[in-house]
């Protein structure tokens, strides 16, 4: 019996059941797809050199040119004097600049003074607002020479008195000479 129905069970041609066949579909690459060991490792050594070599060996440097007592040539610009002025000229090198120095006008009639420097070009290089503190008030203002152009800057400067009326007190042209 075993044998007949084995005949029988064997010449039925079994049906395949079969899964339907899907392709493997690549994820998406989103922001962190950049992401990998392959390419993460060697770029984080890099950044740590970076890193490591500024603190090792860069901010030393500039903390100690920083505290070093520098001799830097300077011009005198005498506000408090009420004739023509002259143009004062100078002469740095772009890796010092220069410093102007103000004379202010003795009297108490300002509270403040407003100070602007204008490039050769024109521009608004700096501005600043400044007490009137004494009578004989002198102030040095350093112009860093990392941005300095070679031509004519002028000192704008303005008194603004106790009751805010503002007076202006003159513009002083200064010739900047940039020596290589």
């Amino acid at each position: 019996m075993l044998v007949e129905q084995s005949k029988v069970a064997l010449a039925d041609r079994p049906t395949l059941v079969t899964k339907p066949v899907t392709s493997a579909v690549p994820a998406k690459a989103g922001f962190f797809s950049w992401f990998k060991p392959a390419f993460a490792v060697p770029v984080f050594a890099l950044l740590l050199v970076v890193v490591g070599y500024q603190n090792l060996v860069e901010v030393p440097h500039l903390q100690m040119a920083a505290s070093q007592p520098q001799l830097l040539p300077s011009v005198f610009i005498n506000v408090s004097t009420r004739a023509a002025v002259g143009k004062a000229e100078i002469t740095t090198s772009p890796d010092k600049g220069f410093f102007l120095n103000l004379g202010l006008p003795p009297d108490k009639t300002y509270a403040t003074y407003n100070l602007e420097l204008h490039n050769p070009s024109g521009g608004l290089e700096w501005a600043d607002k400044i007490p009137a503190s004494s009578p004989d008030d002198t102030r040095s203002l350093h112009i860093p020479g990392f941005r300095l152009q070679q031509g004519t800057y002028n000192l704008v400067v303005t008194g603004t008195t106790t009751t805010g009326q503002n007076a202006s007190l003159g513009t002083f042209p200064v010739d900047v000479k940039i020596q290589k």
